[in-house]
């Protein structure tokens, strides 16, 4: 784990959040001390999960970045068994399902010490993979894509728009046939996807259509730098 750095986007929510992410950062420091853990945070009122984790990928000093959630946990052996393959392949996505535990069980959770495998049996459903969630990427891959657009602010599209860039420009992601733990949290109010054709679909859209196209992936990367409008598109 000592090339490791744990990339985690956050936001305080003086709730349910913060509970979450307390147990989470007691997970790494009992399960992985060796790996970096740097948080990164955003400036804008809408929270830009894009602005985070590039904030906290220029405070990371190591070469492999695991980008993951602050409510998500998972098998320390995953992390290992992802950086032997990073010789074969340009980065992974470790997971194709999650356990969505409940939050009787996540409260449960929170009064127990860290462990793995997890000694009590949780309340949980099930949810298929997806391209957020959990990355493992080198850090030279994470530069040359310049890390996450941070025009993106809301919920949806940033995850897509770094794997469309990733793929192109690096190298096809492996997925792994394994699992990943989230805790429960409220939905934020009016999380729910791409909507219609506000600033930050538009955005997405464009992406996708670079996807596979080496010259439009990177003028769309270019572009970040002098684009006038913001930092962040807001809806």
């Amino acid at each position: 784990m000592k090339d490791v750095s744990i990339l985690i986007p956050y936001r305080q929510d003086n709730g349910p959040r913060d509970k979450a992410f307390e147990w989470v950062k007691k997970y790494y420091q009992a399960l992985m001390p060796d790996a970096e853990l740097c948080i990164g945070s955003c400036k804008y009122r809408i929270f830009s999960r894009s602005q985070a984790i590039n904030d906290a990928a220029s405070k990371a000093t190591r070469d492999v970045f695991v980008i993951v959630d602050s409510d998500i946990f998972y098998d320390p052996k995953l992390v290992k068994e992802s950086i032997e393959l990073l010789d074969q392949v340009p980065w992974i996505i470790p997971y194709d399902t999650i356990h969505m535990i409940s939050e009787k069980s996540s409260l449960e959770l929170y009064s127990s010490e860290p462990e793995f495998p997890l000694n009590s049996k949780l309340e949980t459903s099930i949810k298929g993979g997806y391209h957020g969630g959990m990355n493992i990427v080198p850090r030279r891959y994470f530069e040359r894509v310049g890390g996450f657009d941070g025009r993106f602010c809301g919920w949806g599209g940033e995850d897509d728009a770094f794997a469309y860039s990733m793929n192109t420009l690096c190298g096809e992601y492996k997925r792994l046939d394994k699992e990943i733990f989230h805790l429960w949290h409220p939905r934020r109010s009016g999380q729910g996807g791409l909507k219609d054709y506000n600033p930050i679909h538009s955005l997405f859209k464009r992406y996708k259509w670079a996807n596979g196209d080496r010259k439009k992936m990177q003028r769309l990367i270019d572009e970040r730098k002098t684009d006038l409008s913001g930092q962040c598109y807001e809806v």
